[in-house]
């Protein structure tokens, strides 16, 4: 009877496996992905006024399964997806148009234009949604857009920055034939919980932030023009959330409508902790893998190592940072002179900016940051210097090598922090002139001879995994050139490792 219930559960487990191939994946067997997809328009004609006339197309996949069918909406930016009017098509493909515009001198006098924003959403066969692509127009024209692109926009994480914060952006506008072409300006402004829209209502309703500074035309925001891609926010406070948006303008002061957590706006909150601002460094070859659990620059936490002598040692590194902030630098010294001292670059010179950094001409010319640096003295700052090798060393030697990362705020490299690690290596070389005692505690399968069968019978050759007891003490122990007992005649055997 167990073996029938083993065999009903067999078979259950292996429908379940035939259910989830093919079309679906079966989700208790892995849990379902939501599918991907991307939304792309075409401008049909080619006239300034109208009526203007889109092909708007898109591509969806699934990472498990398949696509089962699209939905798509023309609504204002606010609406709620729940209550948008959608439309079930298996088509990749919708046309769009927009009458024509009015003259310039008759939109004078007249509200701002509200924008329609046109939104795709892949469907997969459990019914799974995409994240929705979105693209917006204003009077059938299609609004430019921006997108954050460091630190990277996340709706479910509130990211945690130094009180010095990069953000970079990347913006596109659109001409009459749909061709792109670069943005006329940004605006962008940073919420707290005093400003206009506090941060809380900005992250339950980013449309908002839109709806209440598009009618006020903007104010309290901070313009830049439209070849900038960053901008540096210094002085935050710590322990305070913020939000930053950002938006974009094309020539003829049409924006980007769509305001997003995935897309436009970053939720951060500063951090009070100045040794959570510093590069995380981590450390790793084939006798080692550390890495910090926060920045130090602490020479007295040191992390001690065994190398065999007579070998080249690689030890390899990079930096973890949180965002915002970006690596400008490593270096390293072997048995540094004076420990704990700056004491500038291989040759102690500043390289012109007096703290041992690099010229641009120096960080350009990458053999500089291959070179070793004199005994006793730091390599030079470089952002690729990612490894060294050292060695060979003789035995009974102690070496020290020291590793630092050096941060900035990530546009400019203005707020430098610097992170160390230090390694403490005896180089230890094998005398061979000591016993050695190996403990055999394997309980591996005995060789065993068949009833009514001899030794040689194929029935008897070793069966189940390498090694059985036998193969084990003669991997390990065999004097070697003997014949092995129950193999054909002039098999010999071969010395074991500790012979």
């Amino acid at each position: 009877m167990k073996r029938a219930a083993g065999l009903i559960l067999n078979g259950v487990i292996v429908a379940l496996v035939i259910a989830g191939c093919g079309g679906q994946k079966n989700p208790l067997v892995l849990p379902n992905q939501p599918p991907e997809v991307e939304l792309f328009a075409r401008r049909l004609d080619h006239s300034g006024t109208g009526p203007h006339a889109y092909r708007l197309q898109w591509v969806g996949r699934d990472p498990d399964g398949r696509i089962d069918h699209y939905l798509y909406a023309l609504e204002s930016p606010g609406e709620n997806p729940r209550t948008a009017p959608w439309t079930a098509t298996t088509e990749r493909e919708h046309p769009l148009s927009f009458p024509a515009r009015a003259a310039a001198p008759a939109r004078v006098a007249i509200t701002p234009i509200e924008p329609s924003v046109f939104t795709v959403q892949a469907v997969d066969g459990l019914g799974a949604r995409s994240a929705p692509a979105e693209i917006a127009f204003f009077d059938g024209a299609l609004a430019p857009r921006v997108e954050i692109v460091s630190p990277k926009p996340n709706p479910l994480v509130r990211l945690d920055v130094a009180p010095t914060l990069c953000v970079e952006w990347a913006g596109t506008a659109f001409d009459d034939d749909s061709s792109a072409e670069r943005v006329t300006e940004y605006k962008y402004i940073l919420l707290t919980s005093t400003t206009g829209v506090d941060v809380a209502t900005a992250l339950t309703n980013p449309d908002s932030v839109r709806r209440y500074y598009a009618a006020r035309n903007w104010s309290g925001w901070v313009s830049k023009r439209g070849s900038a891609s960053s901008t540096v926010l210094r002085g935050l406070t710590p322990d305070r959330e913020y939000v930053f948006v950002i938006t974009c303008f094309d020539e003829d002061g049409n924006y980007d409508p769509v305001f997003s957590l995935s897309s436009n706006m970053i939720h951060f909150r500063v951090t009070s902790s100045p040794s959570f601002i510093l590069p995380r460094i981590t450390v790793f070859n084939q006798f080692l893998h550390y890495q910090q659990v926060q920045g130090s620059v602490d020479t007295s936490r040191v992390i001690n190592l065994e190398v065999p002598a007579g070998e080249r040692l690689t030890f390899n590194w990079y930096g973890t940072l949180i965002p915002g902030r970006q690596i400008t630098g490593y270096r390293w010294a072997l048995d540094l002179v004076t420990p704990g001292a700056d004491g500038g670059d291989d040759d102690d010179s500043d390289h012109g900016d007096q703290n041992g950094d690099r010229s641009r001409r120096d960080r350009d010319d990458d053999r500089r940051c291959v070179a070793i640096p004199r005994p006793g003295h730091w390599s030079r700052w470089c952002p690729t210097l990612t490894s060294i090798t050292l060695g060979p060393f003789a035995g009974r030697e102690v070496h020290r090598l020291y590793i630092e990362a050096r941060a900035g705020s990530g546009c400019d490299g203005e707020g430098s922090s610097i992170s160390l690690v230090v390694i403490n290596f005896a180089v230890v070389g094998a005398t061979l002139g000591r016993d050695l005692l190996i403990v055999d505690d394997t309980r591996l399968l005995l060789d065993r001879i068949n009833p009514g069968t001899t030794c040689g019978d194929p029935a008897n050759r070793p069966i189940g995994n390498w090694p059985t007891a036998a193969e084990l003490d003669t991997f390990l122990y065999a004097r070697g050139g003997a014949p092995w007992r129950c193999y054909p005649p002039g098999t010999m055997s071969t010395p074991g490792v500790f012979s």
